[in-house]
C-alpha cells in the first residue's frame, strides 16, 4: 500500500489523533464563544443556553488562523450546536445563522461533515495533563464538556485511549498490506503479533472503562446531547433543505472502519465523517484482502494467529458498541 500517512491525517505514533496536541482556547476574539462554550457545565444550569446563543455577536471566522484554530472553532461551534438542538424538555430544530454560518464554513473547511461525534469533535477535543507524559490513559482531559463530571471525562478519556492504540495499527497497515502483496508470510506473522498486542491494550481500556463512566449517568447527562435529530434547518445553509444530525452512534469512525475492513465479517456501513478519513478507506479496501492471502497460505502460524485476531476484533467491536448503546440508548 504506497501511500504517504500524512496526507491523510494520519500520524505514525497518533494514529488519526492530531500530530499536534490540540488548541485549549481561540484568541480573544472569540471570547463570546469560548465563554459559552468552555462554561456549558455551569450554564446548562440555567436552561437559558439558547438564549445566550442567541445574543451572541457574529463568530469571527475570518480571524481563524491554522489547522488547530479550525478544529478548535469546530469543536466549539459544534457543541453548541447539540445545545442548541437538545437543550430542556423539547427539540429545538431550527439552528440560527449566527451558528449555522460559521457551524457549515468551518466543517466545509476542513472536510467534516456536521456532528457531534469521535472523527469531529472529540479528536480534536483533549489535551494532556502533564505535557512530559504520553496520550494515555490517566493523562487525558476534555477540553469542552457538557455536563462535564467524572463519567463524561472518563467516556472521552476511554475512546482516547482506544484511539491510540486503534491509530498505531492502523498507521502500520500499509507496511502489513505490502507484506500480503509480497506474499511474505514470516513478515505479516510478526505485524499481526503487534497488532494482537494492542487488541490486548484496546480491551483493557474498554474493560476498565464502566469502573469511571456509568452508563446510566451518561443517559441522563452527556447522552442527551450526543442524540440525532432527523430533520434540521441550518439557516441560510443548504437552500434551505433539512439535514439529518447523526448521533454519536451512527457515525462511523475511520479507526474502526479500517480494522473492521480488515478484521470483521462483514462490510463497514456507519457513515465516515471527514473527508481524508473517507479517501484513505477507498484505498485501504482497494488492496490485497488480507484474509485472501491467509487463505491461500500453507504456513499454520499465520493462519492461527489471523484467525485469533478476527475473534478479537469482533469481540472488542461488539464490546465497544454495547457499551456505547448503554450510554446512549437513541
Amino acid at each position: 500500500m504506497d501511500v504517504r500517512l500524512s496526507d491523510y491525517g494520519i500520524d505514525l505514533e497518533r494514529g488519526f489523533l492530531p500530530a499536534e496536541d490540540p488548541l485549549i482556547h481561540l484568541p480573544g476574539a472569540f471570547d463570546n464563544y469560548e465563554g459559552l462554550a468552555l462554561a456549558l457545565p455551569k450554564l446548562l444550569l440555567s436552561g437559558n443556553v439558547r438564549k445566550m446563543i442567541s445574543f451572541a455577536p457574529n463568530f469571527p471566522i475570518n480571524d481563524l488562523r491554522g489547522d488547530r484554530e479550525w478544529q478548535r472553532a469546530f469543536v466549539c461551534l459544534a457543541g453548541l450546536t447539540a445545545v442548541w438542538i437538545w437543550e430542556g424538555d423539547e427539540p429545538n430544530l431550527i439552528v440560527p445563522q449566527s451558528l449555522s454560518l460559521p457551524l457549515i464554513e468551518v466543517a466545509e473547511k476542513l472536510g467534516f461533515e456536521v456532528g457531534f461525534g469521535f472523527d469531529t469533535a472529540i479528536y480534536c477535543n483533549w489535551h494532556r495533563l502533564f505535557m512530559n507524559s504520553g496520550i494515555q490513559g490517566g493523562n487525558l482531559a476534555a477540553i469542552q464538556n457538557f455536563y462535564g463530571g467524572l463519567d463524561e471525562e472518563w467516556f472521552y478519556s476511554t475512546h482516547l485511549e482506544f484511539e491510540r492504540w486503534a491509530g498505531l495499527i492502523v498507521s502500520s497497515l500499509p507496511e502489513l498490506l505490502e507484506a500480503v502483496k509480497n506474499g511474505n508470510a514470516s513478515a505479516t506473522v510478526n505485524l499481526l503479533k503487534l497488532v494482537e498486542n494492542a487488541f490486548n491494550m484496546m480491551k483493557a481500556a474498554l474493560d476498565n472503562a464502566e469502573n469511571g463512566c456509568r452508563p446510566e449517568t451518561m443517559q441522563i447527562r452527556t447522552g442527551q446531547f450526543l442524540r440525532g435529530a432527523d430533520e434540521v434547518i441550518f439557516e441560510d445553509c443548504f437552500e434551505g433543505q433539512p439535514k439529518k444530525w447523526l448521533s454519536w452512534s451512527e457515525q462511523g469512525r475511520i479507526s474502526v472502519a479500517c480494522l473492521h475492513h480488515i478484521f470483521g465479517e462483514d462490510d463497514y456501513e456507519k457513515p465516515l465523517m471527514v473527508q481524508k478519513h473517507k479517501e484513505f478507506y477507498l484505498r485501504l479496501i482497494n488492496e490485497p484482502k488480507l484474509d485472501n492471502f491467509v487463505a491461500v497460505s500453507n504456513d499454520q502460524e499465520l493462519r492461527s494467529t489471523f484467525t485469533r485476531l478476527k475473534t478479537s476484533w469482533n469481540e472488542i467491536k461488539c464490546q465497544l458498541e454495547t457499551w456505547e448503546k448503554a450510554c446512549f440508548d437513541d
